[in-house]
């Protein structure tokens, strides 16, 4: 069994940046945080694993809520397999998928390269999908606080109608406005 990594994968937290290295030809893909999409697990061409932004979980949850376990019945079954594959679809119009191959031959199930494999495989899944579900929840919180500030901008300018209508005074408008702007 040759157990030599292929890909590595390393994370630059500080500029929100995924590098996938392949170790065989020496070249590195750079992604963007914000262009992740999806992450699948691939056996044989089947969908083992999956999760991304908005991605409904199908069959068991697994890691909280972030994917799910597809095709179980179909990998149980066979006892040897010929590729291990990680996909990853990003939103960049100029590279849109990634495909990092970790087993490219035939394999026994129970062999340590399959479980090394297979290791590598789950914690690259992982990663991403923390990423995804980090980037998202980011997203809506950011949408929520623009949101916010709409409704309490609106809500100023009818106190600045009502005050020049002289339906309130100009220290109640004051006083309703300092409200309004330590909520922004």
């Amino acid at each position: 069994e040759n157990s030599r990594k292929e890909y590595s994968l390393r994370i630059d937290n500080q500029n929100r940046k995924i590098a996938i290295c392949d170790m065989k030809t020496g070249s590195i893909d750079i992604i963007n945080f914000s262009e992740l999409i999806e992450c699948q697990i691939l056996e044989d061409s089947n969908v083992i694993m999956q999760g991304g932004v908005g991605r409904a979980i199908i069959g068991g949850a697994l890691a909280g809520n972030v994917g799910a376990i597809v095709g179980a019945n179909t990998r149980k079954s066979k006892s040897m397999i010929e590729k291990l594959q990680i996909r990853i679809v990003t939103n960049n119009i100029n590279q849109s998928l990634y495909m990092i191959n970790i087993i490219n031959y035939p394999v026994e199930r129970i062999s340590s390269l399959y479980k090394e494999g297979m290791e590598f495989a789950n914690n690259v899944y992982a990663t991403i999908q923390s990423i995804i579900s980090k980037s998202s929840n980011s997203i809506n919180v950011k949408k929520t606080n623009e949101q916010s500030s709409n409704i309490y901008l609106e809500q100023l300018e009818k106190l600045a109608e009502l005050k020049e209508k002289g339906i309130i005074t100009e220290s109640e408008f004051l006083e309703s406005k300092r409200k309004f702007l330590s909520k922004l």
